[in-house]
């Protein structure tokens, strides 16, 4: 599923950027680690936009500045975490923290989206389970983390978690 980027949600990106930056001061945060945030949360912004096409109501895990989220997105029960990639990101896979995920913070469903390197066209690429991270997972070592890895061939089409979605949301 194709999403045209708003400028509104750049935008929006951009001011959640510059206030965690600015919140964790630190002589690592680059510019690099600036797109990194705003990416992560032009992709949240693209899942919404296609739940609200769906007609699907959902919820955002709102967080004091500091405090980490709970989850991205939620329908009803069922929680929603989104990762994004772009043409320069070096892992063409969905990833996620392992330690995180060993230590309990496992949500329902995985969303990866790609967002084009203009910012302008994002794609809904798939998504994963909990489930699917707890069979067999693929653990790579990133240098500065362990990760659970799914590569995008083996990934779930969105349109069947939109169905799941829609029934949960009746």
């Amino acid at each position: 599923m194709k999403i045209k980027i708003l400028n509104q949600y750049v935008e929006d990106a951009k001011n959640h950027a510059f206030v965690r930056l600015n919140y964790y001061p630190s002589k690592t945060e680059t510019k690099e680690k600036f797109n990194q945030i705003i990416k992560g949360k032009i992709g949240e912004e693209v899942v919404k936009a296609a739940l609200r096409m769906e007609g699907i109501p959902y919820e955002v895990d709102i967080t004091h500045l500091g405090e980490p989220d709970k989850f991205d997105i939620k329908v009803r029960n069922i929680t929603l975490e989104v990762k994004t990639i772009s043409n320069d990101t070096k892992y063409r896979a969905l990833i996620i923290n392992k330690n995180s995920f060993d230590q309990g913070k496992q949500l329902d469903y995985y969303i990866l989206v790609k967002i084009d390197k203009d910012w302008n066209i994002a794609e809904i690429i798939g998504y994963a389970t909990k489930k699917d991270f707890l069979q067999k997972p693929v653990v790579k070592d990133l240098k500065t983390r362990m990760v659970y890895s799914i590569p995008l061939k083996n990934l779930r089409k969105f349109e069947e978690l939109l169905d799941v979605l829609k029934k949960q949301s009746l």
